[in-house]
């Protein structure tokens, strides 16, 4: 009788991150960083993996993303994040092509 061959194990950290087409961002401690610059007309769609919360600021819209939450919001112009904790934190970010005109 033959032995069936087994995949390693994924290690819990990277099933979390999931698996597709997203941008991941680091923020540092008490840092910023800018996910776009003059970006036209989107939704864009942010997971915080924490463990740190973070803003995310986008068409003047603040919003606040504890670790876990997903939140997708219009945005055109800068879309930037910051980080005001003393632990870092990772997002995974995705531009959403807007198909409604106004």
């Amino acid at each position: 009788m033959k032995k069936r061959e087994t995949k390693p194990a994924t290690p819990p950290a990277e099933e979390s991150l999931g698996h597709g087409n997203h941008w991941f961002q680091r923020v540092e401690p008490n840092g910023a960083a800018v996910l776009a610059d003059k970006i036209a007309r989107c939704t864009v769609v942010v997971k915080n993996f924490g463990p740190a919360e973070v803003k995310i600021s986008a068409y003047g819209a603040i919003m606040l993303l504890s670790a876990g939450e997903v939140r997708g919001t219009e945005a055109w112009g800068d879309v930037t994040v910051q980080n005001q904790y003393d632990e870092p934190a990772l997002i995974a970010f995705d531009f959403v092509p807007s198909l409604k005109s106004r």
